[in-house]
């Protein structure tokens, strides 16, 4: 027999206003190892680092534009993470390279 028990329960916290960081789109994904990352920040600067699926970092930069392309043709086929991080917080993209 199979029971279910309901709690009902009131999560309290502190909103934060992440806006900038839910507009950062990457496209296209998946990509041959070149593809953008639209960037919707008011006078940020964001550090980007991007991990090959072994966790190594394969690429490094300060983004102060609002549109950013990258060219990752020289690196092998896989999956990659983008982590971009600003003061309000981080962003982790993942994008496979064809």
């Amino acid at each position: 027999m199979l029971s279910v028990n309901v709690i009902n329960s009131m999560a309290v916290g502190i909103k934060t206003n992440n806006t900038n960081l839910e507009n950062i789109k990457l496209y296209p994904n998946p990509n041959k190892g070149i593809f953008n990352i639209s960037l919707d920040h008011k006078n940020e600067t964001y550090q980007l680092e991007i991990y090959n699926s072994l966790g190594e970092l394969v690429y490094q930069s300060m983004v102060i534009n609002e549109l950013l392309e990258i060219n990752l043709e020289a690196s092998p086929i896989g999956l990659y993470y983008v982590k971009l991080k600003g003061k309000e917080g981080n962003k982790t993209f993942k994008f496979i390279k064809e």
